[in-house]
């Protein structure tokens, strides 16, 4: 799962940010207008890395571009919304390019916990090798391991995801960096070797 997802996260960043700024000639007045225009411009994102996926995509691959469309946009777009802070509403509505790390990153790793939660299972058939386990087993395993990622927390599927994603870029830096010990990991390795007993 770390493998998968590390890069879930990575290909979320794509959704993330600024990438969904108005255009110059029509720019929003509000946060709800900017909203639209973000949701707007999000979704057409989605449906043009979808239709951009090499084929044969991976089912995985697809189902996280339509969750992105449908969960993660909506989502952010509330994000926006929901400012009250006038300073920050400003800033937003004049794309300060500060705000990436502060108010986009941080919103979108709340709204991008759907995905991790809804992929849990497909993601977890398609890492195991058919030749390691009987079909059935694998099956047995990764509904184990998508029961008990339901279980958890948004927050903590949240932590352990971006602490995931840091550890991999550190490490891709690095390669002395020890690599992150992921909750979401061991849940997997312990649901697996219940099956291998």
């Amino acid at each position: 799962m770390r493998r998968r997802m590390v890069w879930v996260m990575a290909g979320l960043m794509v959704a993330c940010g600024l990438s969904a700024a108005a255009e110059k000639d029509d720019k929003p007045h509000n946060l709800p207008q900017f909203a639209f225009q973000y949701e707007t411009r999000c979704h057409q994102t989605q449906a043009a890395r979808l239709k951009a996926l090499p084929q044969p995509a991976s089912e995985v691959e697809k189902l996280q571009l339509e969750i992105t469309d449908t969960d993660v946009c909506p989502c952010m777009a509330r994000k926006i919304i929901e400012v009250t802070d006038q300073q920050l509403a400003t800033r937003i509505l004049n794309e300060d390019q500060d705000l990436e790390s502060t108010f986009y990153q941080p919103a979108f790793q709340q709204c991008s916990v759907s995905v991790l939660r809804k992929v849990a299972l497909p993601a977890c058939k398609e890492d195991i090798a058919p030749a390691t386990m009987k079909p059935a087993a694998i099956e047995a395993a990764c509904k184990c391991y998508s029961d008990a990622v339901a279980k958890l927390d948004d927050g903590a599927i949240r932590d352990d995801a971006v602490a995931a994603y840091r550890n991999y870029q550190e490490r891709a830096k690095d390669p002395s960096v020890k690599p992150y010990a992921s909750k979401l990991e061991t849940l997997k390795t312990d649901c697996i070797a219940k099956q291998k007993h």
